[in-house]
């Protein structure tokens, strides 16, 4: 039986901060404990991150895992990727604990995938797709330009703000809060 969110226990907010302050503190020991081009590469790295994890949900990675592990062979089929490239995208998930592979070769889901389920009560499926889009990553792409001329870049690239709005027709809002 799948619980939904409104199922789950929340933890009181004092525990829930405390909790957070010591995962900041791990990170910051982490940051320190390796040289600063280490630790500033891997922070890079989490754009190809996330066009991995958009990629496994567009192709569906984890709702084929559903059933069961399954050989790289039986997964390409499934999911209607070439087999060597789909072994190196799961190599890379894998990686980051987003899928895991048994000695027996057969790729498998972790508690990180099954939220990749689009049957998953909460499934992340449609924010990976949206923030591993070519549009959002798009308007990231801008991030100096807007810092340095104090202007948004949604309506430059979209004719419209980030909420939508034209820029050609009168418009209330004031400002944007996508860069």
């Amino acid at each position: 039986m799948s619980r939904s969110l409104t199922d789950a226990k929340v933890p009181p907010a004092k525990l829930a901060r405390a909790i957070e302050r010591l995962r900041h503190r791990l990170y910051r020991i982490n940051q320190r404990l390796v040289p600063a081009p280490a630790a500033l590469i891997e922070l890079i790295f989490g754009a190809w991150v996330a066009q991995a994890i958009q990629a496994a949900a567009k192709l569906g990675i984890a709702d084929a895992l559903s059933e069961g592990p399954l050989p790289l062979a039986d997964l390409a089929r499934r999911v209607g990727a070439e087999p060597d490239y789909l072994g190196r995208l799961m190599r890379a998930l894998i990686s980051r604990g987003i899928f895991r592979q048994h000695r027996n070769g057969r790729y498998d889901l972790t508690p990180l995938a099954e939220s990749l389920r689009s049957d998953a009560p909460e499934s992340m499926v449609g924010a990976a797709l949206f923030y591993g889009s070519k549009q959002h990553r798009e308007h990231w792409t801008l991030l100096a330009e807007a810092i340095r001329t104090g202007k948004p870049c949604v309506p430059a690239l979209r004719g419209k703000d980030s909420g939508g709005t034209s820029t050609t027709t009168p418009n209330t809002r004031t400002s944007s809060t996508t860069p």
